[in-house]
This record gives C-alpha cells, structure tokens and sequence, in this order.
C-alpha cells in the first residue's frame, strides 16, 4: 500500500525533473508523476514473478538431474517442498501477476541471476531446515518465501542493478516494493487465501488529489517560497544550499499554507525525515531549523489555517 511518505518522494522527484528540465511542461510532469506510481506497482508484480522465476529454476534442476546417464535414487525421488510451496502456488493462482501484459513484465535474459539467487537460497541453513523439517506446514512455506525476499533476493546487487535497467521509476522502489511483498505474504492465512489485489497500488481519489495537488501548488508558489527561503539564509551562499534541501522545504511551505488538514508537526516530520535519505548528512538540522523560522513568521502573519478536529491553530 503506498503511504504519504512514498507519495511525498515520488511528488519530489516529479519536481526536481520538472525544475531541471528546460521544457518546463508541467502538464507532461504531472503525467509522468502518474505514471512513476504506476511502475511501483508493476515492480511489485514483478517480483512476485520473480519468486517463481526462481521455483521454475529449481524444477528445471530436477528434471535435469532425472536425465544424468547415472542418476542417484534422490535424483529419481527428489525433494519437491521447495518447488511445492503453497505461497507460490497461490502467487500462481493471482490474475494480475500471470496475466501482468508483456511490455510491463520483466524478460530475464538468461538464467545467470535466477541461478545465483538460488544457489544462494540453497547455501542458507534456513533452506536446510525448511527442507529436512519432518513436518510440512503453510507457516514454515510462508516463512521460506519471506526469507527468499529479505534475505536473498532484496540484498543482491544483481537484481537491484538489473531492475534499475529496466526503469527509472525503480531506483527508489526496490527496497519499499520489497517491504511490500513480505507484508502481503506475512498477512496470509491461509493457502485458499487469495493475494491483495491492484488496490493496494490504485491511489483513491483522496490520494490522487494530494499528489497532484503537491505537484502543482508547489510549481504555482516556487517563486514564493524561494523568497521565504532566501530571506531567512542571508548568510548562505545561495550555490551552497543543496537543491534538494531547497526542494523539500518550498514542498513543506507548500503543505503548511495550502493543505489545511494536515498537521503542521507531520509535515515537519515528513520531509526533515526524507531529507535524511535524499539529501545531505546535515540536510536534517539545516531545514528544520529555515523551516521553524519561517513557520513562526507565517503563523505570525496568520497565513497557516489548519482545519479539523485538533488542528486549528
């Protein structure tokens, strides 16, 4: 499910291409904003796909292993829990992944870095244990797959890189796309449980109208709030300031005056917390401490009008 603080990024990096750009075509922006939180779900989808790129690789070992001129009585009678998972068996069973159309799936070229992420899968002791245990259950099946995510497929280089390739919407998405498939495997059940459908990635209207109104309201009051920042960093060289660091402060000047129902602290917490990830190491100390100047004097000048329960100010 995608959260503020995913939609706060995705609207930053929206407008650090819109204010690099040399277009200027803020409409295309806002389209490309759309579409970059499209691709997060498509990432997500393809790394179920990939759990079962890695499943195929195994049974294909197997099979192999069948065909040797001299093949061993466990090369006749192997272990199937691994391909057998039931978790797999329901990512089958999910119309959206198998049916995810062609030019959105992703194509693995070879079967170099599925290989890698199995032999890496067998060499783990919670491989062993899941393949030896005396008792099969959906809970042990639930917990190797989250494994496979957490511990073999989100550390590896291989496949970061290789996703980065395919698209620049998921140089930021890797890690949250992975969060969220072990969420949706940690919340099943059971095996006749289905997986969390498209609604998890569709914005609702309410969200669509923040990140889109983000975008624009934050455009529509740059030259605004460049001066707000300006007056209060008189002593900075202005080529000093990090272009980030300037980003996210005109986005939270942004929510304090024209988003009423969100509390002034969230918003502060929001982007001095994103600024630690895509800023600076002193990013975080630098806008809290603009932003708090400006805040006093906006709240001075009663331009912050927060409405709800709890919120007035």
């Amino acid at each position: 499910m995608l959260n503020r603080r995913h939609l706060r990024v995705k609207v930053m990096q929206a407008l650090y291409a819109f204010l690099q750009s040399d277009r200027k075509d803020q409409l295309a922006g806002e389209k490309e904003l759309m579409l970059s939180i499209q691709k997060t779900w498509d990432l997500y989808l393809n790394l179920l796909l990939l759990l079962l790129e890695v499943s195929d690789f195994a049974e294909k070992q197997l099979s192999d292993a069948k065909l040797k001129l001299l093949p061993t009585a466990e090369d006749l009678n192997p272990n199937r829990r691994f391909i057998d998972n039931r978790v797999f068996r329901q990512i089958r069973n999910t119309e959206e992944v198998m049916k995810l159309p062609a030019n959105r799936r992703i194509h693995w070229p070879d079967d170099t870095i599925v290989r890698r992420l199995y032999n890496t899968l067998k060499e783990s002791s919670r491989y062993r244990e899941y393949m030896t245990d005396s008792e099969s259950s959906y809970g042990a099946d639930q917990r190797l797959v989250i494994f496979m995510i957490n511990g073999v497929i989100a550390p590896s280089e291989s496949v970061f890189q290789f996703f980065e390739e395919q698209s620049i919407f998921w140089v930021d998405d890797f890690e949250f796309a992975c969060a969220q498939v072990i969420k949706v495997i940690q919340d099943l059940t059971g095996e006749e449980e289905a997986l969390p459908h498209q609604d998890w990635f569709v914005l609702d209207k309410e969200e669509k109208d923040f990140v889109k109104s983000l975008y624009n309201k934050t455009i529509g009051g740059n030259e605004r709030f460049s001066s707000l920042i300006a007056d209060k960093t008189r002593n900075w060289d202005a080529d000093r300031i990090a272009m980030m660091d300037m980003l996210l402060m005109k986005m939270a000047l942004c929510e304090f005056v024209d988003f009423p129902t969100i509390p002034v602290k969230v918003t502060l917490n929001e982007y001095i917390d994103i600024s630690k990830y895509y800023s600076t190491p002193k990013s975080k100390v630098f806008v809290n401490g603009v932003l708090d100047k400006i805040l006093a004097e906006l709240r001075t000048a009663q331009e912050i009008k927060k409405t709800g329960r709890g919120l007035v100010e």
